[in-house]
This record gives C-alpha cells, structure tokens and sequence, in this order.
C-alpha cells in the first residue's frame, strides 16, 4: 500500500513522517531537491540534495521524473514508476496535491491524506521561509480537497498520528 501524505509547505508532514517510521511498517519514498538541507535534514534520508546542475543532467537523461519547481528551486524522483512501487511496508509519499491524484488514478492502493492548519494563522508561524508563490502554489492545490480519501488537521502531533494510523486500518478494510 502507498500513504500519500499532502497538504501545505510548513504544516509538518515531514515531521509526521518521522514519527510515522518509528511506529510501525512503513518506508519513506525519498525525492531529489536543489535546495540546501534545512537545519537537521540529511542527505538520502530526507531528500537526495542535489545542485542545479546535477538536477538538470539527470532530466536531460531522463531520468529524473515528476520536475516541479518552487520558490527558485527544482524537486524530482528518480523512481520512473513511481505509481507502482511494490513494497512489504508501507510506503510514505510526501507529495503536492495534483501530483496525489494522479498516483490514486494508477494505483488504486493509494491512501491519500490531506493535512491541513488548525488556522491561516497557525500555518503562516509555521511557514517562516517560504515564499509568496509557494504558498499561492499551496492554496491552489487545496481545491482538489473532496477528492482525498481522509483530510486532517494537524494541530497536534501525537493525536495526528493516531489519526493517520486509524485511516490506514479504515482503508486496509475498505
């Protein structure tokens, strides 16, 4: 089974993904970024950190799939059948909205989440360094919001977890 996780920049869900590892059988599904690592981010584990130019040759080759860019820089996977990953755990997805939808599209064994702010206010304290078009990026993907199989909010780590936990024991019966 795959586990979508979605939802703003700044609301967590790298953070729940963590936890979510800990906690149980699953297995985070690593993207590509030319960002610099955010204080505590480790190359391979949260991303692979890569600089323009090595981004830009691996698309050239084709090679890297799912090219988004945000607020000047570019993200990626490697993995070119991303929505048919086979794995004995499950496997973490941290991906935009549309991106979302289109993986449920091809694999019906894709639970998506969408984790949404208690308050406008609470995701603006927690955004501090992103950008404007980022989060303009962000709100026009919560338009697609009906079509998540679960939405929560994440206003509480721990309870949050649970709440994942328990929509992934709902979708497994489904």
């Amino acid at each position: 089974m795959n586990l979508v996780l979605s939802g703003p920049s700044g609301l967590g869900k790298s953070t729940l993904t963590e936890k979510l590892l800990f906690n149980g059988n699953f297995k985070k599904f690593i993207t590509c970024t030319t960002r610099k690592p955010r204080e505590m981010e480790r190359n391979g584990v949260d991303y692979f950190f890569l600089d323009e130019e090595q981004f830009k040759n691996y698309v050239d080759k084709g090679q890297m799939f799912n090219v988004r860019e945000y607020d000047g820089h570019y993200y990626g996977i490697f993995e070119k059948d991303i929505d048919n990953i086979k794995s004995n755990s499950i496997m973490i997805f941290q991906l935009t909205p549309d991106r979302a939808l289109e993986m449920k599209k091809i694999n019906s064994d894709t639970c998506l989440i969408l984790l949404l702010p208690p308050s406008v206010n609470d995701l603006d304290i927690r955004r501090k360094d992103r950008s404007s078009k980022r989060i303009e990026d962000d709100i026009d993907n919560l338009k697609v919001a009906k079509q998540f199989d679960y939405v929560i909010i994440n206003d509480d780590l721990d309870q949050t977890v649970k709440e994942v936990l328990k929509c992934i024991d709902d979708f497994n019966r489904g």
